[in-house]
This record gives C-alpha cells, sequence and structure tokens, in this order.
C-alpha cells in the first residue's frame, strides 16, 4: 500500500470499478483479491492495461507544433487597401494587384 501511495485505495477502487465495467461478475475474485491483497505492481499493471485500453494504443493528442491556419475568408492586405480595391476584392474573392485600381 506504501509503494501505492496516499492514494493507494482511490487507485485500487478504480481498477475494480474498471474490471468490474468490462468485465461484469466474472471479475469479482481478481477484484477481492486485490483488495484484500493488494500488491503495487498488480495495481500498476492493470492501470497500464487501463490506459492502453481507454487510447486504444494511440497516443494523446495534443495542440503543440501546429502552425496558426489563417482565416479563409480573410483578405490578405485588405487593411491597407482603398475603398475601390476593398470592394473589387470582395467582389472577385482576390485581392488586387498593388497599384492597380
Amino acid at each position: 500500500m506504501n509503494q501505492l501511495g496516499s492514494a493507494a485505495d482511490t487507485r485500487i477502487d478504480q481498477v475494480a470499478t474498471w474490471l468490474t465495467a468490462k468485465v461484469g461478475d466474472k471479475a469479482n475474485v481478481l477484484v477481492a483479491t486485490l483488495k484484500q491483497y493488494p500488491v503495487a505492481a498488480t495495481v500498476e499493471a492493470l492501470e497500464g492495461v487501463i490506459r492502453a485500453f481507454s487510447s486504444q494504443g494511440g497516443s494523446a493528442f495534443t495542440q503543440s507544433g501546429r502552425d496558426a491556419q489563417d482565416d479563409p475568408g480573410r483578405i490578405p492586405g485588405y487593411d491597407n487597401m482603398t475603398f475601390v480595391q476593398k470592394r473589387t476584392a470582395q467582389m472577385q474573392g482576390t485581392p488586387p494587384q498593388r497599384g492597380s485600381r
């Protein structure tokens, strides 16, 4: 129990709950044994199985490293255009070349 830390009881209960939810009554003997004779390595192994089962072998998804996407409705250089250039760009869907009116 000391090797499982201060949350040992909670960890064991979580493993027991998961096993019961996945296996049903067939897990009762394993859950009773785990609660009566808790072994840190067994609890940690079962937690590993739970993680693998929950993620289905995939790694956690994260947005880090992704480039920011440009707004597809934004017209580049729109803020620096004249009214006519802005209107033309809106009608054509593309910005006019610099210096054209």
